[in-house]
């Protein structure tokens, strides 16, 4: 699966949904993936890197790693283009990544609900799209 050319999909939603997987797709080239909603959605044992990813294109990315155990440092991704970025983390009891970096992306009218809600970050209210500096993004305070 590692090496699958995924380069001309677009769309990505619920791929793993509920599934017992966790190898490692980092290589994966997913730059035209305009939907990755519900991806890893109550997927039982992913929790590998995918920080490479470029999702520049990706429109949807709700409910995307809700119930599953995915923690991994995913502060380089610039998700410029998402829109819909609801439940993206709910009920993920584990993750607790500084998503500080996003901020810089965040488009401010961009779906936020009960993002980070029930998880393990430091602070789980939904980001001010309208400060001068979107927060939180799973951390108390960004810079």
């Amino acid at each position: 699966i590692s090496s699958w050319n995924v380069a001309s999909v677009t769309t990505m939603k619920q791929m793993f949904h509920e599934a017992d997987f966790n190898q490692d797709i980092s290589g994966w080239a997913v730059g035209a993936v305009t939907d990755m909603s519900m991806m890893f959605f109550g997927a039982t044992a992913f929790d590998q890197s995918i920080s490479a990813w470029d999702v520049s294109s990706v429109v949807d990315m709700s409910l995307m790693f809700m119930q599953s155990p995915f923690n991994q440092d995913i502060s380089a991704w610039e998700p410029n283009s998402v829109t819909d970025f609801t439940l993206m983390f709910n009920e993920n009891k584990d993750f607790n990544q500084n998503l500080c970096p996003w901020g810089a992306f965040i488009l401010v009218t961009a779906d936020v609900f009960q993002m980070f809600a029930d998880t393990s970050c430091a602070d789980t209210e939904k980001p001010d799209l309208t400060a001068t500096t979107i927060a939180p993004l799973c951390k108390a305070t960004c810079p």
